[in-house]
């Protein structure tokens, strides 16, 4: 097994942008919003039926949120398309000032209609620029998700994923809304496409990290297939943009101190690669990477993995990411 691990391990990393996997059975599913609001960067939340995308010089962003229940999607699937339909709401003049709207992924789920709660905060883009909205009511939206901006595990693992909309055109007082999650009139839906690994391999987060810059923890995401034959994507994101992150792997799950607050995960920690943090200063650092698993892979075998990233806010000079854990098997 040793040895395998070691072939694994040198196979190296690329940067990817789409991956493709060694996976089976297609399938597709539409899912209604099962939760939707709008909620200032101050933390008003609206409580109403209206998903918001606005902007203007007294409140500054009001967004839109929208959540869908992913639990028919199975927890080892590689997501291949994703798209959202919503339905414009007419309501005082809308749209108005020209907005320009984004999606955003939303790694916080903690939020609903039906508590007061602080705006969740935003994570990965997943679309370009959308304008041109509809004034009349009803008519559909479609927004295009890039799938390959995101690393989509945590939320197959919780069933859950929310989405975010922001109008970023900044100095210009204007809005545009779309109905939402109530059963009438039209609840946003959304239509993923996605193939089921073979195997039993599942990937799953473990551990805590500890913050570098701005008080930000880095997080190692995984997806893809943890099965011989299958590609695996990982993803170091929430890191100091510009600096590096050194990934290690190792077979034992531990939790050792190495001071300033952070702990080591993985044991025995063998470094695996060196990687640039695309983006700009604390928290904006990211990269993702792929890496296949030989066809002759012995299993069952759990692989852990962690990163160390280079950051000068960090009590250390460095910030450290929860721990991952593979479990590869066939």
């Amino acid at each position: 097994m040793t040895r395998a691990f070691d072939r694994w391990c040198s196979v190296g990393v690329v940067v990817v942008g789409v991956f493709a996997a060694s996976v089976a059975g297609a399938a597709e599913v539409k899912l209604t919003a099962v939760d939707s609001d709008s909620i200032r960067v101050n933390g008003k939340n609206y409580g109403d039926n209206r998903v918001r995308a606005y902007w203007n010089s007294q409140t500054s962003f009001i967004d839109g949120f929208v959540k869908f229940d992913l639990s028919s999607i199975p927890d080892a699937a590689v997501v291949t398309s994703m798209s959202l339909r919503t339905w414009h709401q007419s309501y005082l003049g809308d749209p108005t000032g020209n907005p320009q709207v984004r999606l955003y992924r939303v790694g916080n789920d903690a939020w609903s209609r039906a508590t007061v709660d602080p705006h969740p905060g935003m994570d990965e883009v997943l679309t370009g620029i959308q304008s041109g909205f509809p004034s009349e009511d009803l008519v559909p939206v479609d927004w295009t998700i890039d799938v390959s901006a995101a690393v989509w595990q945590g939320d197959l693992n919780d069933d859950v994923l929310s989405i975010a909309m922001r109008n970023e055109n900044v100095g210009v007082n204007g809005h545009v809304y779309f109905h939402g999650s109530d059963v009438e009139p039209a609840p946003p839906v959304l239509t993923v496409g996605y193939e089921a690994c073979p195997g039993t391999g599942t990937i799953a987060t473990y551990g805590a990290g500890c913050p570098g810059s701005g008080g930000i923890v880095p997080a190692l995401q995984g997806g893809g297939c943890a099965t011989p034959g299958g590609l695996l994507t990982l993803k170091v994101a929430d890191g100091f943009g510009g600096g590096s992150a050194l990934l290690f792997v190792g077979l034992q799950a531990i939790q050792v101190p190495v001071g300033f607050g952070c702990d080591l995960l993985v044991n025995p920690p063998m470094p695996l690669a060196t990687l640039p943090l695309l983006g700009q200063g604390a928290g904006g650092g990211e990269i993702a990477i792929s890496a296949p698993i030989p066809a002759s892979f012995p299993t069952p075998v759990t692989v852990l993995m962690q990163a160390f990233t280079a950051d000068p806010g960090g009590a250390g000079g460095f910030a450290v990411t929860n721990g991952l854990e593979l479990k590869i098997d066939a």
